[in-house]
């Protein structure tokens, strides 16, 4: 017996391009199920409504000449909108010594009145120019004995979705969009972080491992 046929090929749900090889891809449907019971209890009307669709694909980075933000383009500069028919309402950069970047998105639709644009917001300048293999220098180290070993940049916002009279999706906008910088360091740097707001930093130390120090904070862009 020859074998059946099956698909074995990640999808690029977000059309990122060719700099951006697409590891997985997921699409998941969902309906709102309003129901009528009797006066017994069994369900005698029942009706499927506000279908929408959620997506997330994750990505690996590949570019000679690495320049992410210039790669990603409008997913860094209007991060929001909406990409191949879909809703972006997350993104996150990872950062690794010595790999390539990760880039993991997520986004979503309805099957009525669906999403053709959205206000987006420009966190292009949170990342360096020429990042995209291993970790580049988010906020500026004035020492000179210490290295970025990862880092995770993630990007979200605060979605609405509203339902009209029938119960079917009726209208939809963003606010309020957020980024969080996560970055582990082999020894302790002294950082520059003007415009941030340090949610937790500290060091670490041992007989066994070298100094280091991790530090995460968030920053708010205006939607545009």
């Amino acid at each position: 017996m020859a074998d059946k046929i099956v698909g074995m090929e990640a999808s690029d749900l977000f059309s990122l391009g060719a700099n951006f090889n697409p590891q997985s891809s997921s699409t998941s449907t969902l309906k709102d199920w309003p129901n009528a019971l009797d006066s017994v209890g069994n369900n005698e009307c029942e009706t499927g409504i506000n279908e929408r669709s959620e997506y997330s694909t994750p990505y690996v980075y590949c570019n000679a000449s690495p320049n992410i933000v210039t790669d990603l383009g409008t997913m860094f500069t209007a991060f929001g909108g909406v990409a191949d028919s879909k809703a972006v309402t997350g993104l996150t950069v990872g950062f690794a010594a010595g790999s390539y970047a990760t880039v993991d998105v997520e986004g979503h639709n309805h099957a009525v009145n669906e999403h053709v644009t959205q206000k987006g917001a420009d966190i292009s300048t949170v990342i360096p120019a020429v990042a995209g293999f291993g970790v580049p220098a988010i906020f500026v180290d004035t020492g000179t004995n210490s290295t970025p070993i990862s880092a995770t940049v993630t990007a979200s916002l605060n979605h609405q979705d509203r339902e009209g009279a029938d119960g079917e999706h009726w209208v939809g906008d963003n606010t309020t969009v957020q980024v969080v910088v996560t970055i582990d360091y082999i020894g302790t740097p002294t950082l520059a972080t003007t415009g941030w707001s340090i949610d937790s930093q500290g060091a670490t130390d041992g007989n066994q491992e070298f100094d280091g120090f991790s530090i995460t904070a968030h920053k708010f862009f205006d939607l545009t």
